[in-house]
């Protein structure tokens, strides 16, 4: 998946899952490419395996789904940003609370 960076109003909201330990997902934004974050990820952690993009959503001014995802998702964290649940039960939260604040989705990528 080649992913560009976004431009300056735009924010990816991702899930990267890590290719062994797969309930242990990160869930973040930030207006870089995830699969540059994944690998960078995966360098610093320095465990066996790698974090993979399972996810992307490109979105117009993301910040309100940002915060509404990260208060869905609080009774899974674990440490900052790392939570306790699947790829894809993480990915429903995330398009529910997407249906529910109007903002333009760019660009969804999804595993």
């Amino acid at each position: 998946m080649d992913i560009s960076k976004s431009t300056s109003n735009e924010k990816f909201i991702y899930i990267l899952q890590h290719s062994f330990i797969q309930e242990a997902i990160k869930i973040g934004s930030s207006e870089r490419s995830p699969e540059l974050i994944a690998d960078e990820l995966s360098q610093q952690l320095n465990l066996p395996g790698r974090y993979l993009v399972f996810s992307a959503i490109k979105c117009l001014e993301a910040n309100q789904i940002e915060q509404r995802v990260m208060k869905s998702v609080a009774p899974y964290r674990e440490t900052t940003g790392f939570y306790q649940l699947s790829p894809q039960s993480a990915l429903n939260i995330i398009k529910r609370d997407i249906m529910r604040i109007p903002i333009n989705v760019l660009f969804e990528h999804c595993h």
